[in-house]
């Protein structure tokens, strides 16, 4: 390795300090530069096509003129401030420290909390730390070594440390949505009941207009995307907010709004169905609540998993729900 250096060895200390931190400010520069041109070129991508509607639109010259411009940007630095710094043999260290400086801000890209295209701190700090082992590199003895085993770790601490960030601070976001989830099903101010029906599964809860209201999804989902979605609601709000369960002989109030022909059934004494356009709706009411199973439409739920969603419900604490997502 101090072959490949050939005659570059450093003299005074101050020379041999200097090369690797005006390296360091060469690649924050460049990285900086990089992320404002991407920056700016995303931006732009996104409104070439505003009145597009249905045809297709590819932003290619924007795309084409900011991946031109960052490598343009990339080589001139490093060009520029490799030769200033007297970092030799430059046939080696100047391609390197394009390619290197390339890959470093390409990696905390999508790695970075906001994701692509990275924010200039990011791609200035992998830049400049990436160019400073090169210098390192290129010097002789125990500096050299010190060079490789910081190239090592600035790659590696590029494509995970930026992962690392920005699942933490999903996971913060999620305990905050928890946490307000929580206190908003504690303001309920009913007992809270999680349905069980054979097949499926409770994939979701939140508090919406003064209720309780639980996602249900299938245990085997199909392979479409529609599929994997909840496959129907249960909804349990307290039956005195807004009165619907039937007196003798009567209908529930929701049955005013089918057409005549769809009508609705009485299952059994106090448990109802409601044919819909998306899908059968089972609605009941026990100890002053209403009960209601309603079909999303996404996939085919039968009447039977419907009732058992409706009337078998089992007590759940304001964690387990709240846990469960939106």
């Amino acid at each position: 390795m101090a072959n490949a250096a050939g005659g570059a060895q450093p003299g005074p200390w101050y020379l041999r300090a200097g090369r690797p931190a005006g390296a360091g400010l060469t690649g924050a520069a460049v990285g900086a530069l990089v992320a404002a041109i991407w920056h700016a070129g995303w931006e732009a991508a996104g409104n070439a096509c505003p009145n597009a509607g249905d045809t297709l639109c590819l932003p290619i010259f924007q795309v084409a003129a900011a991946v031109l411009g960052s490598g343009l940007v990339i080589c001139v630095g490093v060009l520029l401030g490799f030769f200033l710094l007297r970092c030799r043999p430059k046939r080696v260290t100047v391609p390197v420290g394009c390619a290197l400086t390339t890959i470093l801000i390409w990696a905390v890209g999508p790695g970075v909390p906001g994701g692509t295209p990275p924010p200039a701190w990011a791609a200035a700090l992998a830049a400049g730390t990436g160019l400073t082992s090169l210098a390192l590199i290129v010097d002789t003895g125990r500096v050299q070594i010190a060079g490789v085993i910081a190239i090592v770790v600035v790659v590696a601490g590029a494509f995970a440390l930026p992962r690392l960030i920005h699942s933490r601070i999903q996971q913060d976001a999620r305990e905050q949505q928890v946490g307000a989830r929580e206190q908003q099903l504690a303001a309920l101010g009913f007992p809270l009941m999680l349905p069980v029906a054979a097949g499926y599964h409770s994939s979701g809860a939140d508090a919406v207009n003064g209720g309780l209201s639980v996602s249900m999804s299938s245990d085997t989902p199909g392979t479409s995307a529609l599929s994997r979605l909840p496959a129907f609601t249960v909804t349990i709000t307290p039956a005195t907010a807004s009165p619907t369960e039937p007196g003798p002989g009567g209908k529930p109030v929701q049955c005013q709004y089918l057409a005549p022909q769809h009508g609705c059934r009485e299952l059994k004494p106090g448990l109802w169905l409601l044919p819909a356009a998306s899908g059968p709706e089972v609605i009941t009411w026990r100890s002053g609540l209403e009960v209601d199973a309603m079909s999303l439409g996404y996939s085919p739920v039968s009447v039977n998993a419907l009732v058992q969603a409706a009337t078998n419900l089992q007590p759940a604490s304001v964690a387990a729900l709240a846990g469960l997502g939106p």
